[in-house]
């Protein structure tokens, strides 16, 4: 009995560890995951301020909509390190308030009209007290010349 008890407690240790190794396997793969997706907003974040500062209106509208895209790939997949809903929908409408600025810019209006459209209709997302499209625009515009807490951004 001695023996089939040290067998049996062999096996249920050995059944253990592999379970925990996958566990645990699993879970740095989600971390690692997770990571990724940071790395990859905080790239775009960095390649947007380079186009927006030196690249053309061209080169950064097509920047602005490469980041829509991350940020729709990032919906409704929710994950250790990402964004929350409400994050990814002030983010989307920013971007698209500053993709409407440009469309005006080069008198795309239907476009712009297009833009600011989406851009609202994120609103109830935000959680914002007023919210419309001239709000979002202007949250938008003072960001780009002032940064987020103000300060007047170099160029």
């Amino acid at each position: 009995m001695k023996t089939l008890a040290r067998v049996g407690i062999g096996v249920a240790v050995f059944a253990l560890g592999v379970a925990l190794g996958f566990y645990l396997g699993f879970q740095a793969s989600d971390a690692r995951f997770a990571v990724g997706q940071l790395a990859e907003i905080a790239h775009y974040g960095a390649f947007l301020e380079a186009q927006r500062s030196n690249g053309s209106d061209a080169a950064y509208e097509e920047a602005l909509r490469g980041y829509l895209q991350v940020l729709n790939e990032r919906r409704g997949k929710p994950s250790l390190f990402s964004a929350s809903e409400t994050v990814i929908a002030f983010d989307s409408a920013l971007t698209y308030a500053r993709l409407s600025a440009l469309a005006e810019k080069r008198d795309a209006h239907e476009e712009a009209t297009r833009y600011l459209n989406e851009a609202t209709a994120l609103c109830p997302k935000l959680g914002w007290r007023e919210c419309s499209a001239e709000t979002i625009s202007a949250f938008a515009q003072r960001l780009d010349k002032r940064g987020l807490f103000g300060a007047p951004k170099s160029e």
